[in-house]
């Protein structure tokens, strides 16, 4: 038992710990972009950048205070990216596909899968290690 014990906090001490820190979700609905953080409150003031394919910046933009940006009607460039930036190193693109499809882009989609991967890894390794380790010294 105490070579179990010894394995798995070895093991448990070495992976390393999620950190919750809020990241930059964008989502689009009706050619309007939202932008807000894993707690949910609004990007306000964050920076937009329009980007085409060869990397020129069409157009900067501003979020206004509920984190919210709407496309402007007079475009003469379809942009390939749309970047938000804002002041506390937090980044986000969206592609303008992604953005005409109206789908949910950010960090929570991929966060909830390493989520449960890690947790099937942990469970699985000290399944591994019970049933491999211990029943060769019985």
């Amino acid at each position: 038992m105490k070579a179990f014990l010894f394995v798995f906090f070895c093991i448990f001490f070495s992976v390393p710990l999620a950190v919750y820190a809020h990241g930059l979700s964008l989502f689009s609905k009706e050619k309007t972009l939202y932008a807000s953080y894993s707690d949910h409150t609004p990007a306000s003031g964050a920076k937009v950048v329009l980007v085409d394919a060869n990397g020129v910046i069409i157009l900067q933009d501003k979020m206004d205070e509920k984190g919210i940006w709407k496309l402007p009607e007079n475009l003469e460039t379809i942009p390939h990216l749309i970047i938000v930036d804002d002041s506390g190193g937090h980044r986000a693109m969206i592609t303008w596909e992604e953005f005409l499809k109206e789908r949910p882009k950010g960090l929570l989609d991929i966060l909830s899968i390493r989520v449960v991967i890690g947790v099937m890894f942990i469970i699985g390794g000290g399944y591994a290690i019970q049933r491999f380790l211990l029943k060769k010294k019985t």
